[in-house]
Order: structure tokens, then C-alpha cells, then sequence
């Protein structure tokens, strides 16, 4: 027989036979999971970030979660796991259950980042704003370009208009002008 039981912050627990599974995208169990088992954060980083081989992460060392600004007027923050790896890189690991461009921005703002190390990760969401605003870019002309290429042959093959208006979306005049 399974029981759920519901804990602060929506933490569950599933009961079977005795046995307890933790639900590891609830904080405390995030926490504990990978905050306490290097192996697993090492493989999670790695899985997760676009590192090349000569970059992966082999060897972590945590560091206190709480994170203090050097400027007094900013925010302490805690966050979920910190550490750093054999580069002297450091990471901090967070669950969210959602992505908002918000979350970024308080991390930002409750760090405790020094200038330099805010300006690089200025440069890096624009630089991940600029990749995706591309590859959008692309995908939308090769689509248009598909578009009017699947018309050009449909009107080549003499297939009625108004089929090639409904298949495609284009106008006649658009499609006149094949």
C-alpha cells in the first residue's frame, strides 16, 4: 500500500512495505543528495554543462551555501549547494521547479559577486541571448524558405491554389509570384 505525506515545502515521502522514497527534487532532499555526495554533484555538473573533456570536473570541495556580499548594501543568500572543482571553478546548484528569468536576476542580485565576476555572467547570458536569438533567426528563414520551395512545387505540379493557400499559409499573390 503507497501513502503520500505531504511536509513543509511540499517535500513527499512515498511509503512501500517499509521502504522510503524521497522525492529528490524537494529541497531538503536536493540538498542532501547532492550537498553531501560529491560523485553525484561531479556527474550532475558534468552532464549538465557544455565542458569539454579536458574541462570536466573530477575532484569537488564544498563550500558554505551562504553566500556574503562583500558590499554590505546587497543581500545574504543561501543557495541550495556551492562548491568548487579542481579549475578552482566554483558552482552553485540550485532546484527550481520552474525557470523564470526572475530567479536569475536575484541570484544575481542577492550574490555575493564581486564586479568581475558579475560582468562575467552578464557576458554570458548575453552571449547565450545572442546564440538563441540566432539559431531562432535560422530556424524561422529555413522554415519560410521550406515554405515557399513546397509551394513552388506544388504549383509546379498544377495542384489547385487554394490547396496551395491552405498546405502553405501564403497568400495568392505570394504564391502568383513563384
Amino acid at each position: 500500500m503507497v501513502h503520500k505525506l505531504n511536509k513543509t515545502k511540499k517535500e513527499s515521502v512515498t511509503m512501500d512495505s517499509n521502504v522510503k522514497y524521497l522525492n529528490p527534487k524537494a529541497d531538503l532532499t536536493f540538498k542532501l543528495v547532492f550537498g553531501e555526495h560529491p560523485d553525484l554533484v561531479m556527474s550532475l555538473l558534468n552532464a549538465l554543462l557544455p565542458l569539454a573533456d579536458d574541462e570536466q570536473i573530477t575532484h569537488v570541495e564544498y563550500i558554505t551555501p551562504e553566500m556574503v556580499p562583500e558590499n554590505p548594501a546587497k543581500k545574504n543568500s543561501v543557495v541550495d549547494v556551492r562548491c568548487y572543482d579542481q579549475m578552482d571553478r566554483q558552482f552553485i546548484v540550485e532546484m527550481q521547479m520552474e525557470w523564470n528569468e526572475s530567479f536569475k536576476f536575484s541570484i544575481v542580485e542577492k550574490s555575493a559577486f564581486n564586479d568581475a565576476q558579475l560582468y562575467a555572467y552578464e557576458q554570458f547570458w548575453d552571449a547565450v541571448y545572442v546564440e538563441k536569438a540566432l539559431i531562432e533567426g535560422g530556424y524561422n528563414k529555413g522554415r519560410a524558405e521550406g515554405i515557399l520551395e513546397t509551394a513552388r512545387k506544388m504549383k509546379q505540379k498544377n495542384i489547385p491554389i487554394e490547396l496551395i493557400i491552405e498546405t502553405t499559409g501564403l497568400s495568392e499573390k505570394d504564391i502568383a509570384s513563384l
